[in-house]
């Protein structure tokens, strides 16, 4: 079950079916006992900052309708990714290849639903303009509103509904999913400690900026720099 701003989703999905589940709502999952999943959580942005899949419906492909490639390619990933923690660097690359097939995977079985990622009306100049702000240098703590007000001319409660609008979620949601991209290409690629990285991205102390990074990706920095150097790779 899903529930966003509408009346919630609520599906049955039968052995063999493939489910999407767009980013941006709360949702409750109940399985039958025995059930055996493969799921693979995954975030695409567009070049101007929005998420690929904004706000789109919940979706079932039942086995043979659509979706088998995109269930055939979670399958390979996820065996990739068990061969590649810990292994040689041929290994993640191998990894990386299966995400973007199963990437691509999932884009055909939305074409054959009639649902083109990319076909979607610009985003706002006025909102564009935050996501360039945003881009630059985001921030942990409170969003600048004050600042963007002078950018756009625009209220928290207009920006906030725009951002809801073309993404499906709110800008505190937005900034905060560019804010971990961030830190974590900053863990894959500067040696330099959680300080300092802290310092540099807003956060009070290496403590706070733990703590934040672990609610919202699962892991600890220390945790996903190891795993980045381990594997050479981070789904």
């Amino acid at each position: 079950m899903t529930v966003g701003e509408a009346a919630p989703d609520r599906v049955v999905a039968e052995k063999g079916a493939t489910v999407f589940i767009a980013p941006g709502g709360l949702r409750e999952h109940r399985f039958s006992a025995g059930a055996r999943v493969v799921s693979v959580h995954f975030a695409v942005d567009a070049a101007d900052g929005r998420p690929l899949f904004p706000a789109l419906p919940l979706i079932v492909w039942p086995p043979g309708e659509g979706a088998d490639g995109a269930a055939q390619a979670a399958r390979r990933l996820v065996q990739c990714l068990r061969a590649a923690h810990g292994g040689s660097p041929a290994d993640a690359l191998r990894a990386q290849a299966q995400l973007y097939g199963f990437a691509a995977a999932v884009l055909d079985a939305l074409e054959t639903t009639g649902i083109d990622p990319a076909d979607r009306a610009s985003a706002d100049p006025r909102l564009e303009t935050v996501f360039a702000d945003l881009a630059r240098a985001p921030r942990a703590g409170p969003l600048p509103i004050a600042r963007w007000a002078r950018l756009t001319g625009l209220g928290r409660s207009q920006l906030d509904r725009l951002c809801r609008q073309y993404c499906g979620e709110s800008l505190r949601a937005r900034r905060d999913a560019i804010l971990v991209a961030r830190l974590e290409r900053a863990l894959a690629a500067d040696t330099r400690g959680i300080k300092a990285l802290a310092y540099e991205h807003g956060f009070i102390d290496a403590s706070h900026l733990t703590r934040w990074f672990r609610a919202q990706s699962g892991t600890t920095p220390g945790a996903f720099r190891r795993s980045v150097t381990e594997t050479g790779f981070r789904a």
